[in-house]
């Protein structure tokens, strides 16, 4: 049973940010690429167990969420390019003086502990949770550097463009937990900087960690 309250005060903040394009599209590209991970890594195992002709059907399951996933991942480029436009100079101006104070040290921190503490309680392998935690670190090691709007925007754009450059064989096969596939296949970054976006003007200082929770919500159920 989901928690309404918690999901309208999630869809307000977006709103009050003029975001909500922006948030949604991030969210649909992050479920088209849990379904994408499964069902790819499907049609691998189908392969290896009855061969290639039974795993017709979700290898072009695989496919057409790929194609959503891309698709999602051009309109949020295309809503972030419109939020920018939408935020003054000024606006950009209190980013960067976010970023410069080190205002999002304490957010990657409560996110790290956050994620390896949802990460302690699924059955994963060390190998596995070993892989997950390099690929935070390196995620959340890149948002906590960030120091100009700037330098955040061409990063959220050039991250966009590699993941759309992915091919359908080119894209991390995992198991079929929903936080580990975001994980791994770097479309976490995506919500962890849109949730910052989303409490730009915020004076509540749980915004950030909220919004992320909430869109993880969102997209892996609660």
């Amino acid at each position: 049973m989901c928690d309404c309250s918690s999901t309208e005060q999630f869809w307000q903040q977006v709103d009050d940010a003029h975001a909500r394009v922006l948030v949604t599209s991030a969210i649909n590209a992050a479920r088209a690429q849990v379904e994408y991970s499964r069902a790819f890594t499907t049609a691998q195992r189908v392969t290896v167990l009855l061969g290639s002709n039974a795993s017709r059907e979700y290898e072009a399951k695989a496919e057409m969420y790929h194609r959503t996933r891309n698709l999602q991942l051009q309109n949020t480029k295309q809503a972030f390019a419109e939020f920018a436009a939408g935020l003054d100079e000024a606006g950009k101006q209190r980013f960067t003086e976010l970023l410069k104070a080190g205002g999002l040290k304490d957010f990657t921190t409560h996110a790290r502990q956050s994620t390896v503490l949802a990460l302690l309680h699924e059955d994963l392998t060390p190998n596995v949770a070993q892989n997950a935690v390099n690929a935070l670190d390196g995620t959340l090691g890149k948002v906590a550097g960030l120091t100009s709007w700037q330098e955040m925007g061409d990063y959220f754009n050039q991250h966009l463009d590699e993941l759309q450059a992915q091919k359908v064989a080119e894209a991390t096969s995992v198991n079929g937990l929903c936080l580990l596939i975001l994980i791994l296949t770097s479309i976490y970054v995506i919500l962890i900087l849109i949730a910052v976006l989303a409490c730009l003007f915020s004076s509540d200082r749980e915004c950030t960690n909220r919004i992320l929770n909430d869109e993880l919500a969102q997209v892996c159920g609660s």
